[in-house]
């Protein structure tokens, strides 16, 4: 049991990391209990939330193989060609202290969340939530009915959808309010049927890492259905390489991996890694699509966006040399003085009034 959900000197040997996560970790604590006393989330500062689940998405294990697995399989396109494929294929490249570098990337960008409506559900089932050891699930309902092509879960896109249980009967999610329509009351959401929290809970089982976590009130006949959901996936991105046209007006999606040489007379090759596609997405009774949904596309293979100006934005702070040391305190201070700030989008008007 010791093993689960935990490594020794995960974020290196020095616990330097590890002592600045527990001071963020005191307040979350907090936080969490707050919400579940008042069943309520209005009045919460906008900040709070997003990190929180950035910070949990961030920080597994799971999320720290997935840095490198994203890392050796550009390094070993960039070796394609030179080496021999078997000899690429049979050595491992991971990236050192990738755990740190996971944590750390998921809390500098979680202010893309800050214009995602936030909701505190209670389950009022006799279905508990369970909870796996990656809990924060990120889907989106809105690409896979509108740009199939895009799975939509970068955390600039449109339509994305973000949910995490915190007990058996609450959980947190986040989603866009320019796509979807969800009959919350300021921010809090009650689930009376079954069949809801055991969507819910099957996506817990998909996004499951090793672990899933049982309350011991789950009826075995809930267990057993829960096991037989599909969908799951041991590698968690794609890899698209495309060459780009001889006419030059575009590119053109190719069946390479990442151990094929570029193809002979390309001009140019794009290549994208994003998430896999997700099996399932967030849908309950009382959450629907808009017939009138609100989004920006430019046409490009990259998911449609809620709000580019916010995303240059963060982008900006994100990659400015000091903007990287920057803590989050310092943000409101760079959006205010952003030249882009009287461009960004109606929802996230609260954070500028609230700064």
């Amino acid at each position: 049991m010791r093993e689960q959900c935990y490594r020794e000197y995960f974020y290196g040997d020095d616990l330097e990391v590890e002592k600045n996560l527990s001071v963020i970790e005191g307040a979350q604590a907090n936080l969490l209990r707050e919400l579940i006393q008042s069943k309520g989330i209005s009045g919460r500062k906008l900040p709070e939330i997003p990190l929180f689940l950035a910070m949990q998405y961030g920080r597994t294990l799971r999320s720290a193989e997935d840095q490198s697995d994203r890392f050796e399989a550009m390094a070993k396109l960039c070796l394609s060609g030179s080496f021999d494929e078997d000899a690429l294929r049979s050595v491992r490249i991971r990236v050192e202290n990738s755990s740190t570098l996971s944590t750390a990337n998921a809390i500098k960008t979680s202010p893309l969340l800050y214009d995602l409506q936030q909701v505190l559900i209670e389950n009022k089932t006799k279905i508990p939530f369970v909870i796996s050891d990656h809990p924060v699930v990120i889907t989106n309902w809105f690409c896979r009915r509108r740009f199939p092509s895009n799975h939509g879960t970068g955390l600039a896109a449109a339509g994305l959808q973000i949910f995490m249980p915190i007990s058996p009967k609450f959980s947190l999610m986040l989603l866009d309010a320019g796509t979807y329509r969800i009959a919350d009351k300021c921010g809090y959401l009650l689930l009376t049927k079954g069949k809801d929290v055991h969507g819910l809970n099957a996506l817990q089982w998909i996004n499951a890492d090793k672990v899933i976590y049982v309350p011991q009130d789950l009826e075995e006949t809930q267990l057993k259905s829960l096991t037989m959901t599909t969908g799951r996936k041991d590698r968690r991105f794609e890899f698209t390489r495309a060459d780009k046209l001889a006419d030059g007006t575009g590119f053109a999606v190719t069946d390479k991996d990442e151990y094929a040489a570029p193809t002979e007379g390309a001009r140019s090759e794009l290549v994208v890694i994003g998430g896999t596609k997700p099996a399932k997405d967030i849908r309950f009774s009382g959450l629907d699509l808009k017939s009138r949904p609100q989004f920006y596309d430019d046409g490009s293979m990259v998911s449609p966006l809620r709000d580019p100006y916010w995303l240059q934005i963060v982008e900006d702070f994100i990659g400015n040399d000091t903007g990287i040391q920057q803590p989050h305190s310092d943000f409101a201070a760079f959006v205010a003085s952003h030249p882009l700030e009287p461009y960004i989008g109606q929802r996230l008007r609260q954070y500028r009034n609230s700064n």
